[in-house]
């Protein structure tokens, strides 16, 4: 009998929230919105298409409810496209670090 070894498959939360996506290195930011995160990836809603393995950085902000405490900055890589029948470019994306830091001006 063999033995198959898997991964469950980490559970995603829901989101809307406004973020910024670049190519990684680049210095201009592109709108996103944050659809769902998780432990591992997020999905990402945005005008730019990005091609898989791309490495992007992207940036969310973390608020007390009243005002923007922090950002999540990440670097991440697509690993799949899809449209989002909107005109706009899913992109989900393995998150491979992050740091929470002062917001970014706007």
């Amino acid at each position: 009998m063999s033995r198959r070894l898997y991964r469950d498959r980490a559970e995603r939360y829901a989101l809307s929230l406004p973020a910024r996506v670049r190519p990684e290195g680049h210095s201009t930011w592109r709108d996103a919105d944050v659809v769902n995160v998780s432990r591992s990836g997020v999905l990402l809603a945005v005008a730019t298409s990005f091609p898989p393995a791309e490495s992007l950085e992207f940036v969310f902000g973390v608020t007390d409810g009243a005002a923007r405490t922090a950002d999540v900055r990440c670097v991440a890589h697509v690993v799949r496209e899809t449209d989002d029948g909107h005109g706009r470019s899913l992109l989900a994306a393995t998150i491979d670090q992050y740091v929470f830091a002062p917001p970014l001006a706007n």
